[in-house]
């Protein structure tokens, strides 16, 4: 072997190992690259996995929050018409308590009310039946008191 063919067999050899190099860097950067890659597909995956989940777990708050909305509007409709019937109710009370009051003047004025001379004037016998008799209220007669030695 001469030196000159030594000189170009040292020379190819200095290409092939050269290009070797720039292969493996290159191997070594793509590896890199991949890697990077990867990381982020699964970053990706786990973002939309999360944004899927978070939508699920929205889509059931939204679902609870609509339907106890919906208890508090039945819940509060019924307390209205319970309410809306009370109010019936003591309307009615008071309109009952009115008229007993207006009986009870109207009673006390002819009870004050002085006797022309042409009336009668009732004998016991009347006075008592007239007290046996029940009072009457509008509409309606009172209950008798049943008499226990009777």
């Amino acid at each position: 072997m001469t030196d000159e063919e030594f000189e170009r067999i040292k020379a190819a050899e200095k290409d092939r190992l050269r290009a070797k190099q720039r292969f493996q860097e290159t191997m070594d950067t793509l590896k890199r690259q991949n890697k990077v890659q990867s990381t982020v597909r699964r970053m990706r995956a786990a973002a939309n996995r999360l944004l899927r989940d978070n939508e699920d777990l929205v889509t059931r708050v939204q679902s609870w929050t609509a339907r106890q909305a919906a208890r508090l509007e039945v819940a509060l409709s019924s307390e209205t018409e319970a309410a809306d019937d009370d109010l019936v109710e003591a309307e009615e009370q008071l309109r009952q308590v009115r008229a007993d009051e207006l009986v009870r003047q109207y009673k006390a004025a002819s009870a004050e009310r002085p006797r022309s001379s042409g009336e009668e004037t009732m004998t016991d016998d009347e006075a008592s039946t007239e007290e046996a008799m029940p009072e009457k209220t509008i509409g309606r007669m009172r209950e008798r008191p049943t008499d226990p030695d009777a």
